[in-house]
C-alpha cells in the first residue's frame, strides 16, 4: 500500500478535531469525518448480531468497500484535500511492483485478499475500479480489461451479471444476483461505453424498477432506496440509459419519499443523493417533494456532526448486521451539503 507523510495524518485529524465546536452543521459534518479518518484503515464499517447495531465491533480484517464508496461520496465535498487521494491508497491492490499484474481482473471486500476466504464480487470490483480510475489511479487498459470480466460473469440461463466471481468457493454463492450489485456492474459498463454489451442486465434492472420488487427484497443491502442511489449514479455515465430510465426513477424516488418518516436516515439519504445525480434538485416542483427528507436529515445530526448509526448490509446466512456512524455521516453529510439552499 501507499503512503501519505505522517505530518498530513496529524493534520487531517487535528483539523476536524479542534473546529467542529465553532462550525456550521456541514462544516461539523465533515469535520467528524476528517477526525474520524483511520491512519492504518482509512473508513472501516462496524458489524453486529444485532440489527439494532448494538454492540458493535470492527470487522477482523480491514475491507476496501468503505472507502471507495468514501472517494465517490466526498466528490466536490468541503474537505481537506488530502482525504480522498488518503482514501485511494485503501481502495488499491496491494503488490510489490509499481505495475498492475497482468491477471488482475477483479476486487475483493477486504483489503488483503490473499488471507481470507471471501471470493471476489462484482460489487465491490465495479466500485473500486471507477473510483482508481476516475482519479487517474488506473490505466486504461486495465480497466477494460477489468470491465470484460464483469461482463463475462453472468447466469447462464438469464444472462443477467451474478454477484460473485469464480471461484465462488461454494455452491450457495454461484448465480447469485442482486439488483444493487447489478446497478454498480452497469455503471461501470456504462462508464466504458459498452451498454450494448449487457442489454440482459439493463432489462433486469429496468423490471425491477417496474414491478418495485427492490422495495421488499435486495440481496445484500438492507435498504431499498439504495437501488435507486445506485441505480442513478450509473444510468448518468450514459445519455441512453438515463433516457430509458429517468422517468420511472423519478416516480419511484416521489412515491418513496411519501412516507419518509416512517424510514431510516439512510434512506432520506439516498433519495436525496439519487435527486442530485439525476439533476432533480435543480427543479423546484420535484425538490420540493423531499422537504420531509431534508429535514429528517438536519435534525437527526448530532453534536460532534454525526449522525446515528444506522443498517447499511446485511448477511443472509449467519444474519450479521452492518453499519457505522461514520458511514451515515458519509451519506447524510453529502445529502446536507447539496440542499444546503432547501428550506432556508
Amino acid at each position: 500500500m501507499g503512503s501519505i507523510a505522517d505530518s498530513d495524518k496529524v493534520q487531517i485529524y487535528l483539523k476536524g478535531w479542534i473546529a467542529r465546536e465553532t462550525q456550521c452543521p456541514v462544516q461539523k459534518a465533515f469535520s467528524y469525518l476528517e477526525s474520524s479518518l483511520s491512519i492504518c484503515s482509512g473508513f472501516q464499517i462496524k458489524i453486529s448480531r444485532n440489527q439494532d447495531l448494538s454492540n458493535c465491533l470492527l470487522l477482523p480484517r480491514w475491507e476496501k468497500f468503505t472507502s471507495a464508496l468514501a472517494v465517490d461520496l466526498l466528490k466536490d465535498m468541503p474537505i481537506d484535500s488530502a482525504v480522498v487521494p488518503f482514501l485511494l491508497k485503501f481502495v488499491e491492490p496491494e503488490w510489490k511492483n509499481k505495475e498492475w499484474p497482468q491477471d488482475y481482473e477483479a476486487f475483493n471486500y477486504f483489503t488483503n485478499r490473499d488471507i481470507c476466504q471471501f471470493p471476489d464480487d462484482v460489487d465491490d470490483t465495479s466500485l473500486c475500479t471507477l473510483a482508481l480510475y476516475d482519479h487517474g489511479k488506473m490505466r486504461r487498459d486495465v480497466f477494460n480489461r477489468i470491465v470484460e470480466r464483469v461482463l463475462s460473469n453472468t447466469v447462464k440461463e438469464s444472462g443477467v451479471i451474478q454477484t460473485y466471481l469464480p471461484p465462488q468457493g461454494s455452491e450457495g454463492r454461484m448465480n447469485r444476483v442482486c439488483c444493487a450489485v447489478c446497478c454498480n456492474a452497469m455503471r461501470l459498463i456504462y462508464a466504458a461505453g459498452m451498454r450494448t454489451r449487457a442489454p440482459k442486465t439493463e432489462e433486469y434492472l429496468l423490471r425491477t424498477l417496474e414491478t418495485r420488487a427492490y422495495i421488499n427484497h435486495i440481496e445484500f443491502y438492507s435498504v431499498p432506496d439504495i437501488f435507486l442511489y445506485f441505480l442513478s449514479m450509473a444510468v448518468v455515465r450514459s445519455k441512453e440509459a438515463r433516457d430509458l430510465f429517468l422517468d420511472k426513477l423519478t416516480s419511484n424516488l416521489l412515491d418513496r419519499a411519501k412516507d419518509s418518516e416512517k424510514q431510516s436516515i439512510l434512506a432520506s439519504a439516498y433519495r436525496i443523493l439519487a435527486a442530485e445525480a439525476l439533476g432533480l434538485l435543480n427543479i423546484p416542483s420535484f425538490a420540493s417533494n423531499l422537504e420531509s427528507d431534508v429535514r429528517r436529515i438536519r435534525e437527526t445530526q448530532l453534536s460532534d456532526g454525526s449522525w446515528p448509526n444506522d443498517e447499511m448490509m446485511h448477511t443472509n446466512r449467519m444474519r450479521l448486521y452492518y453499519g457505522s456512524e461514520v458511514v451515515t455521516t458519509l451519506h447524510a453529510a453529502r445529502a446536507l451539503k447539496v440542499t444546503e439552499f432547501m428550506l432556508v
